[in-house]
């Protein structure tokens, strides 16, 4: 089903939207490649598009922290990144978005500065007190280190890609055949009859033998072998655990709500409506119309601008200075003459005027209280964490130089190097970092104190290796023994179930069969492969059997029902009856489906279209440049993967 949705893309209703798209592109052809006989000096280049090295380290970093989170925190080191080809990953990702931006770029959609300036001043992250704030957005962007001209570039081909968008959505309306099938599919429809056998009604093996338990244990020895293990000592230090209990001095307490008080304050904020106007005579129309009390909106409309609107926003929130200027002058209720602004000729009437407000300390102190709290505690900890350096760089060992600190040395382990203990159970207190320094040391060696962060230290030794080794019987023979048992049990079980299930083949009823079991049999009507999704108490074995069986079939497996001591139930079932979905029901699926049929269709022309572009501007990587700009010699890593030229498709 799901390769005939794929197979729409590439039919002739497809064909012809890429045809209308690229023609005009093949059109201009490579034109605008304005680096053409000069030498470059961008990783990724696409016509007029390109990617710099350090935007390209930016990616490449950003991708890399978003891998690390993916594996639960596993860290990658650059070199086994770029080892492994990931930079030629994220090269050829950056490749095809270059290309598509140039392509969309060549078909004439481009964004004016008007509405790159709007989609800036609503992203949230670049707002202060409510507003946008170009000093906060400066500052956001060097923190991610980015320049204004990368940002808004960026933005500027997203807004022309949106704009792209509704036209591909209109040409990936699937038929409606498509999700009809699907509805007959999965409202298919069957009968059974099933008896079901509790684990609890089955007899108890006998219980097992040493000999038994062993030849278990010698079965699954390599998956039962444990890694290696350490005992440790550790001493650890954080301001954030010592900070709950850390006392307030009052006098930093004020002093801190000096220093942050001015910070805290809220700046004088004004509401206005903005009407730009073309030309003079304009302006003093709107100015007029706006002092008879004439509604903003119905009088820019009437002049066909779009009026711009700023509630309780701060001087430095309006986009044009010469307009905040004037806003910020006038008195609540003003309309203004004409005024000349940086952007262009504009009309202004003031509303509401909020005065500037500086909180009291009463106001500030739960946030004051809480960083006084920190502070002090990180102090502490710092001078707790010297006083240690000092007494090991010294010559004392662990226990006399956290003596000297005034903490205690914590036992920890055994632990393998994940971080989990004998019982496979996660080992409170351990950090990647502490874990990774720790299984680098040999027996009875110890680390300096180590900094983990703001606040926060740590001390290791190893005082015992482990190697990995099977666990002896003595220790595991609970564990054996209740899989033996739980073991034995699905076997009878399911012996069981196979001689219930050939009796009724051989034409016994299958209400005698199952009294003789001692269970009863039940019946389900109108079991759908829609309702069985919902339903985890069939299982997915028995889910399969079900739908694959013909009429008069008799077969028996595993379900997904557990007995509270982790047995599983068995069944056996015959089909009764098999039938076609109701008409109401599969129309009103239909409907449903064909919306998630026509996005998934979409993303697929979105996905095909970009394969084209970066086929037609056969954008230009220099992979030795990326390694360069990662702080890395291409001589010192292995040799760069082959890179498919641009626009090759995975077979």
């Amino acid at each position: 089903m799901l390769s005939a949705i794929r197979a729409f893309a590439k039919s002739w209703v497809a064909i012809v939207l890429f045809a209308l798209l690229i023609v005009s592109f093949v059109i201009w052809g490579g034109a605008r490649d304005v680096f053409h006989g000069k030498i470059s000096t961008y990783v990724v280049t696409a016509g007029a598009h390109h990617m710099g090295a350090d935007e390209f380290k930016r990616v490449f970093n950003n991708e890399l922290q978003r891998l690390e989170q993916e594996r639960q925190g596993q860290t990658i080191s650059l070199q086994d990144a770029v080892a492994g080809g990931f930079d030629t990953h994220v090269l050829s990702d950056a490749a095809t978005q270059e290309a598509y931006s140039e392509f969309v770029d060549r078909l004439g959609l481009r964004a004016s500065n008007e509405q790159v300036l709007q989609a800036i001043t609503q992203i949230p992250v670049f707002s202060a007190h409510g507003a946008f704030d170009r000093q906060t957005y400066l500052s956001v962007l060097s923190d991610n280190k980015l320049t204004p001209e990368v940002f808004e570039a960026d933005e500027r081909d997203e807004i022309a890609q949106r704009h792209l968008d509704p036209a591909l959505n209109a040409a990936a309306s699937a038929p409606r055949t498509y999700s009809a099938m699907i509805a007959a599919f999965e409202l298919e429809s069957r009968d059974l009859s099933f008896i079901v056998l509790d684990p609890q009604t089955a007899p108890a093996p006998a219980p097992p033998t040493d000999a038994q338990l062993q030849a278990l244990l010698n079965q699954h020895a390599e998956q039962l072998r444990r890694p290696e293990m350490r005992l440790l000592s550790v001493v650890r230090l954080s301001a954030k655990a010592l900070s709950a209990t850390t006392p307030i001095d009052p006098a930093a307490l004020q002093k801190l709500y000096a220093f942050r008080k001015d910070t805290a304050a809220t700046p004088e904020q004004r509401s206005l409506v903005e009407i730009p106007v073309k030309d003079p005579a304009t302006a003093a129309a709107v100015a007029a119309k706006l002092r008879a009390g004439q509604d903003p909106a119905a009088v820019a409309k009437a002049i066909g601008a779009q009026p711009i609107v700023y509630a309780n926003a701060p001087k430095t929130a309006i986009a044009d200075s010469k307009i905040a200027n004037a806003a910020f002058s006038m008195p609540a209720g003003a309309v203004s003459d004409p005024i000349k602004g940086d952007l262009g000729l504009g009309v202004i009437k003031m509303g509401e005027i909020k005065p500037p407000h500086t909180p009291t300390l009463d106001e500030m102190r739960p946030q004051l209280e809480a960083q006084a709290r920190a502070d002090t505690a990180a102090a502490k900890v710092y001078q707790m964490a010297q006083k240690y350096t000092d007494a090991h760089g010294g010559g004392a060992n662990m226990t006399g130089s956290a003596t000297a600190a005034g903490v205690s040395v914590q036992s920890v382990g055994p632990v393998s190097a994940g971080g989990v203990d004998m019982t496979r159970r996660p080992a409170p207190g351990l950090t990647p970092k502490l874990l990774a320094d720790a299984f680098k040391l040999p027996a009875g060696a110890e680390t300096d104190m180590e900094n983990e962060g703001p606040g926060e230290y740590f001390a290791v030794r190893v005082d015992k290796v482990l190697p990995p080794a099977v666990p002896s019987l003595a220790e595991l023979k609970p564990m054996l023994a209740q899989f033996y048992m739980s073991t034995e049990m699905e076997k009878a079980l399911k012996a069981k179930a196979d001689e219930l299930a050939a009796r009724i083949r051989k034409g016994e009823s299958i209400d005698a069969v199952a009294a003789s079991a001692g269970a009863k049999v039940g019946h389900a009507t109108g079991v759908s492969r829609f309702s069985l999704a919902r339903n985890q108490s069939i299982g997915e074995q028995m889910a399969a059997q079900i739908f694959n069986a013909k009429k008069g079939d008799v077969f028996d497996g595993p379900t997904g029902q557990r007995s509270p001591s982790g047995l599983t139930a068995f069944m056996v079932a015959r089909i009764d009856a098999l039938s076609p979905p109701a008409s109401a029901q599969a129309a009103a699926m239909t409907a449903q489906r064909a919306s998630a049929l026509s996005e998934g269709m979409f993303e697929d022309i979105v996905v095909l279209l970009r394969d084209e572009a970066k086929a037609k501007i056969k954008p230009k990587i220099d992979a030795d440049l990326a390694r360069q700009a990662l702080g890395l010699s291409p001589d010192s890593l292995p040799k760069t993967p082959d890179v498919k030229p641009a626009g090759t498709r995975a077979q």
